[in-house]
């Protein structure tokens, strides 16, 4: 991996001066060392890795977001009549989670990286499934609300530091193969997330307590003991116990290290650092593109059953119909990022995808068709979920300092899911059942994105060529 001089997109004179990798003219990743590892090695390496960390991210991540998007099917088990909620105040109940990670998600990840990965993201997630479980037990809108905004904050704190600890394991080429793996859990939650509330909405009563409040228990409690199996996470490949030394060699020859020794897990990180990756044009670039992505992204999420529900059919069916859409976009993330690994056209990836979600909310807003409508779905969840893992990816391979990486992957999250507070204010019943005014809203942020990822994309190939530098991060 190359490391880029301070001339691009941006200098910076400081003490610890942002790391940039923008390489050559044809190809996204740093040609490996004439010594390279067989990839053969690195293959078995990281199906250790993928065994050992990624199952527990992946479910713990999964029902976060059941935690986060329980509050939709909470409605349809009449929480809204339980607690008195009016339509602002359950609007603003989606939209407080989002409004957490502003505050929540820079602190959390340099906490992370003052203590430990493992220490700091088992005490998160262990955090965020009490306070899950506490909503339970409320009896007012101010309660649930004050749950909503602090539920979001330990979500924020967990996927910041999710995607930073990705980092000390994997190379760049693989980062956007395993940010698509974490994140279709989330697709998954999305897909079962109405049938569950189904089989919950059956015990309505028991130990007198409202089916809404057994639905915020069952989806809390086992992020808490999640939450006691990260304490047991290895930090870094250095501290595992599972990789001899041969591998961890490998590791660190492949991933190619800064010449300049940093230890990636120090527990340590400057004002310099900080400085240096909230200057960086890099992390608001991203940002723009997450902050988009979050609006359609976060009305799907919420709203899916809402929107199928109005195309005519019942409650059940429409907890139904929601799967196969969640499923498909899954699969199609995957897939692609799969692709991606071996292309490493993120530019043109994101503006693809940008550009399929767009149509799916056009179509949406203007079809009348009831099955076209319900087809428009897939192109919108198909385009929308398979943007945030490239987006990721590109992030980390843009910004190569340790500490530098932390703080930037927490101020995106932070500032890319602000977004949500919108989110949360679409698809209201005044616009049913065509919702003109949110599809047209969630196609123009696709649009964007799609702008952004093609500008981005050009401003850093000419770069490569002014710098000339061999291979090209497109």
């Amino acid at each position: 991996m190359h490391k880029s001089s301070n001339a691009t997109l941006g200098a910076h004179s400081l003490e610890a001066p942002i790391d940039y990798d923008l390489s050559g003219s044809e190809t996204l990743y740093a040609p490996p060392p004439t010594d390279a590892v067989p990839r053969s090695t690195l293959n078995i390496i990281y199906r250790k890795i993928d065994l050992r960390i990624l199952p527990l991210l992946v479910v713990a991540n999964l029902f976060y977001y059941l935690d986060g998007i329980g509050i939709g099917n909470a409605k349809l088990l009449n929480i809204q009549e339980s607690l008195g909620l009016s339509q602002m105040e359950y609007s603003w109940t989606l939209s407080l989670l989002y409004a957490g990670y502003l505050i929540f998600s820079m602190p959390s990840n340099i906490m992370l990286k003052l203590t430990s990965p493992s220490l700091w993201l088992g005490f998160v997630v262990i955090l965020g499934g009490t306070l899950c479980s506490c909503m339970a037990a409320v009896q007012s809108p101010a309660a649930l609300l004050v749950l909503r905004f602090l539920l979001g904050g330990t979500q924020s704190g967990f996927q910041a530091g999710v995607i930073y600890y990705f980092t000390l394991w994997y190379h760049q080429s693989e980062l956007p193969v395993r940010f698509s793996i974490f994140y279709a859990a989330t697709m998954v939650a999305g897909a079962v997330s109405g049938l569950l509330a189904f089989a919950i909405g059956r015990m309505d009563g028991l130990a007198n307590l409202a089916s809404w409040r057994w639905l915020f228990l069952l989806e809390g409690l086992p992020l808490v003991i999640l939450g006691l199996c990260f304490l047991f996470l290895p930090n870094d490949p250095e501290s595992s116990r599972w990789l001899d030394a041969r591998d961890k060699a490998a590791l660190v020859q492949h991933h190619g290290r800064p010449e300049s020794g940093e230890k990636h897990t120090a527990r340590s990180i400057s004002r310099a650092d900080i400085h240096a990756a909230l200057t960086s044009p890099f992390t608001y670039l991203h940002s723009i593109i997450l902050f988009c992505i979050v609006v359609p992204l976060g009305s799907i999420s919420f709203l899916m059953s809402t929107v199928i529900h109005d195309l005519g059919f019942d409650d059940i069916q429409a907890q139904l119909f929601t799967v196969p859409p969640f499923l498909v976009a899954a699969v199609v993330m995957l897939v692609s990022c799969r692709l991606l690994s071996r292309t490493g056209e993120h530019g043109l990836h994101i503006a693809l995808s940008a550009g399929i979600g767009a149509l799916g909310f056009l179509l949406l807003a203007f079809l009348d068709s009831q099955a076209g409508k319900y087809a428009a779905l897939f192109l919108a969840a198909i385009g929308s979920y398979s943007i945030i893992p490239v987006n990721l990816g590109w992030l980390t391979s843009n910004i190569l300092n340790s500490s530098q990486r932390a703080v930037a992957s927490a101020f995106v999250t932070a500032l890319g899911n602000v977004s949500g507070i919108l989110a949360g204010q679409m698809y209201r019943k005044a616009e049913a059942t065509r919702y003109l005014t949110s599809h047209v809203c969630n196609a123009g942020a696709l649009l964007v994105i799609l702008m952004v990822a093609l500008t981005f994309r050009v401003v850093q190939q000419r770069q490569s060529r002014q710098v000339g530098v061999a291979g090209c991060k497109k």
